[in-house]
This record gives C-alpha cells, sequence and structure tokens, in this order.
C-alpha cells in the first residue's frame, strides 16, 4: 500500500492503509497516513483513535468532541455509539474515572450501543478504583453469564471483597475460580490470590499448604515471585526459630530473584543464631554473597563458639564497614586487650567511639581511659573519665567513671575528688559506689578534723552499708571528738 501511495494517492488504498493500520494498533503510522486524507468526521474520528493510541489522552477527547459536534450529538447517527465507546475507553486509560462511570452508565443504556459489556467492565473498575467496591459488584454482576467475561468478572468482585477485608467472601469466589475455571491462567491466578488471602488472615499452615501447592504446579509462574515476598510477611509472625528457618528455606530453594534469595539466608542464619544452631548457621552464613553482611554473621557464630581468633578476623573486616565499625570495634578492643595488646585495643576503642550517634560510645570511651589509666596515662584518663560522665549522663558507666575520676584527682584537685564522692554518695543507686564514696566522706572528715561532717556521712553509711560504718563506730561512740 505504502508503495503505491508513493506514486499514485489512490483515496480506496490509502482508506485501506488506515484500515490495516487501526487493526494493527500502529498508531504513529495512522496518524502520518491521515495527514494525507480531507479532513472528515472519520479522519477525526480515526485521528481521535491514533491520539488515544499514543496516550496523548487530551487530544483524543477534543477529536472525539469534534466528531460529536458534527452529528450534532445524535444518539441515532452511526457514529455516536462508535464515539462515546471509544471516548469511555479513552476516559478509563486517562484514569477519569468518574467520567468512565457519568458517561458510561448512561451509554450502555443506549439500544444501539456496541461493545456494551466492555463498557460495564470499566464502569466496575472504575468504582473499585474509586474505593466503591458494593457499586463495582453491581456492574460485575451484570457480566456474570458472558462466557468471555465470566473468570475475569468473578476475580473482579473476589477483589472487591478482599478489598473491604472480608476475606472469607472473598476466598470462597477464588476457590470456585480454582475449582471450577476450565482456564489454566485462571486456575492459577485463583490460587495465588488464596495464598494472599492466607498471607492478610495470618493463616500460617493454611498459606504453607497453598504456597507448596503452588510452587509445585507453577513453578515458573510470572506471580511466584509476589507469592514469596508474601511468604516472607507469613515468616515475620512466626515466633518459633526452627518453623521460621524452614519457612525461609523454601523461599531460598523457590525464589529465582537473588536479592530475595540472599534476603532469606540472612533471616535462615538469624533463626539459627537465635536457636544455638551454630553449625547451621556457619553453613548459611558462607553462602551469602555480600562479604560484609557475611563477615557480621561469622563474627556472631566464631564469638559465642569462643572461637575468638576467626572472629577477629571478620571483625577486621567489619571495622572498615560503616554500618558495622562501632560493632567490630568493640569486640576488636576486647578481643586485643584480653591478648594484652593494648594499643590495639585502644584503637580499635577509638575507632568505635569516633561513630556518630553509635549506642555504645560510653563503653568504648570508658575503656580507653582504663587503658589510659593502666598505662599510666594519668592526664589522659582523668580526661576521658570526665568526657564519659559530662557526654553520657545517662550511661551505666557514669558512677564508675565518677569514681575513677575521684580516686585519680585525690592528690592533686582534692576538691575535685570530695565533689566526685559527694555526688556519687547522693545520686548513685548502685550500693558499691555509694558505700564506696561515703566512706572516703567519712575517712576525709575525720582526717581533717570536720567531725560533724564525717558524723553526718555516718549517719548515712549506716543506713546502706552497716558493716563498713562498724569500722567507724569508735570514732562517733559516746559523743567522740
Amino acid at each position: 500500500y505504502k508503495e503505491y501511495l508513493a506514486t499514485d494517492k489512490d483515496p480506496d488504498i490509502l482508506n485501506a492503509l488506515t484500515a490495516l493500520l487501526v487493526n494493527e494498533k500502529k498508531y504513529s503510522e495512522l496518524g502520518q497516513a491521515l495527514d494525507k486524507q480531507s479532513d472528515t468526521t472519520e479522519n477525526r474520528y480515526l485521528r481521535a483513535v491514533s491520539a488515544a493510541g499514543l496516550g496523548n489522552y487530551q487530544e483524543a477527547e477534543n477529536y472525539y468532541q469534534s466528531v460529536l459536534k458534527d452529528i450534532d450529538n445524535d444518539v441515532t447517527n452511526k457514529w455516536y455509539p462508535k464515539v462515546k465507546s471509544n471516548q469511555i475507553k479513552n476516559y478509563f486509560l486517562w484514569g477519569e474515572y468518574e467520567k468512565v462511570i457519568n458517561q458510561g452508565e448512561k451509554y450502555i443504556q443506549l439500544p444501539n450501543a456496541i461493545d456494551r459489556d466492555d463498557a460495564i467492565e470499566k464502569i466496575s473498575i472504575s468504582y473499585y478504583r474509586l474505593d466503591n467496591f458494593s457499586k463495582s459488584r453491581e456492574y460485575s454482576e451484570k457480566l456474570i453469564d458472558n462466557p468471555e467475561k465470566s473468570d475475569a468478572t468473578k476475580f473482579q468482585i473476589a477483589d472487591s471483597y478482599f478489598a473491604e477485608k472480608n476475606y472469607e467472601k472473598a476466598k470462597e469466589i477464588y476457590r470456585q475460580i480454582y475449582t471450577n475455571s476450565p482456564d489454566a491462567k485462571s486456575q492459577e491466578i485463583a490460587l495465588y490470590s488464596l495464598t494472599k488471602v492466607a498471607t492478610a488472615t495470618k493463616n500460617v499452615a493454611e498459606f504453607k499448604k497453598l504456597s507448596a501447592e503452588f510452587l509445585a504446579k507453577y513453578p515458573d509462574s510470572q506471580y511466584k515471585e509476589n507469592m514469596l515476598s508474601n511468604y516472607s510477611q507469613v515468616a515475620s509472625t512466626i515466633t518459633n526459630n526452627a518453623d521460621v528457618a524452614s519457612t525461609y528455606k523454601t523461599i531460598y530453594a523457590s525464589s529465582s530473584e537473588e536479592h530475595v534469595k540472599q534476603n532469606a539466608l540472612e533471616k535462615i542464619v538469624d533463626a539459627n543464631l537465635a536457636s544455638k544452631q551454630y553449625g547451621e548457621a556457619e553453613k548459611n552464613a558462607k553462602l551469602l554473597s555480600n562479604q560484609v553482611k557475611k563477615a557480621y554473621a561469622l563474627s556472631q557464630i566464631y564469638d559465642r563458639t569462643k572461637r575468638f581468633d576467626l572472629a577477629a578476623k571478620q571483625n577486621e573486616i567489619l571495622i572498615k564497614s560503616p554500618e558495622y565499625k562501632e560493632y567490630a570495634g568493640i569486640n576488636l578492643g576486647k578481643y586485643y586487650y584480653s591478648k594484652g595488646s593494648l594499643a590495639k585495643a585502644k584503637d580499635s576503642y577509638t575507632q568505635a567511639y569516633s561513630v556518630k550517634n553509635g549506642t555504645y560510645r560510653d563503653i568504648a570511651l570508658f575503656q580507653i581511659a582504663q587503658i589510659d589509666e593502666k598505662t599510666g596515662k594519668k592526664d589522659s584518663a582523668i580526661s576521658n573519665y570526665r568526657k564519659l560522665y559530662s557526654e553520657f549522663p545517662k550511661s551505666q558507666y557514669q558512677d564508675e567513671a565518677k569514681l575513677k575520676a575521684a580516686q585519680l584527682t585525690e592528690i592533686n584537685s582534692p576538691n575535685e575528688a570530695l565533689k566526685l564522692y559527694m555526688d556519687i554518695a547522693k545520686t548513685s543507686k548502685q550500693k558499691s559506689y555509694k558505700s564506696f564514696a561515703l566512706e572516703k566522706l567519712v575517712y576525709t572528715g575525720l582526717k581533717s578534723k570536720k567531725v560533724d561532717i564525717a558524723k553526718k556521712y555516718y549517719n548515712e553509711l549506716q543506713k546502706v552499708d552497716p558493716t563498713t560504718a562498724k569500722k567507724y563506730e569508735e570514732f562517733f561512740a559516746g559523743g567522740a571528738q
């Protein structure tokens, strides 16, 4: 046709070409062919079809309105049902669901309506997308006897019940389709939909049964990965670690998506660790492709099975990772400290402390101060203990840091030490720290011959730790000065 029209502008051949392009949905070429025709009602109708096919919905609407104007909106005109039918399709593709409903409900009443059932279907779906599920069902039920639309209609009705969380009704219809439909694809979708109901109702046993049936029957289904995603949702509700591991093993074995398989492996390892199945955990952790996540899993496994040298090797990998730097720093610090490698221990704790908003920065700082004290760096130790109780007022190491700082400053800064002991005596909730601080205050009071102050703290010490207080009983017996 194109070759012929290149040399001869035969209108019959041009009409034949446009008809062919419409059937083949070659809308761009259709537009070019229409440019060569006269501006007629048919030409504008086809331009609307072409524009809609190319996603130019407003342009299509303009052409449809132009045709309707040409025919004075005469419902008996042959173009009227053609235009209205396609106009409704255009509104639907455009997402103008209110217009689909408004125009569609009028259109399907026409005696000369074409594609009536198609319009009814679009009205039903439009109501569904506007969350008016009862009206959606009302129109879907008009199509139930149409053999070409029977399954699609039942799915639409079931989906509307599912959206309303009427899971039993949705389940009943999905089961009916799965059992009775002669169409294999409908059966597949229905079974997948039944797994969705089981997910929504958190029915783990039913989900496992249905998903096993689905995976066995449709191993290459396009819905498999979605179903496995639902599997993950179900697994998240299981508290038994063995069941969690078993569930994710199914996902790992069934999925063809590598990221899904790897996520499943991570969950399996977590379940293995939680149930102390360290052999299984190690075997599965070694299958992880992400080297950092593998190192994190193995670090935990080796640490819990007291293979500390192997754990340290994994932590050396993790300390380079922003996500696990703090975790690795704390664990390497502990490891090197136990080995007597204090410089390496301090470096590891320093890296852990450097993590902004870290959870264990106070622990790291306390250990750094401890190492400074142990290696004779008294000033640095005092500075770090001060930093700890200033920066981390809610730290579990608050009292101990104050106590350490007080002991280290007793000679050169006795007033600071005294204030720290008083603070510990007043605020500490730990008997041992409170008792130690009160004893120090009693001793200091006696040493400086401030007996009244010493007596005050002695009385407090008697309440907190009578055994320790007994050592000072003779100093206060009979009001002795």
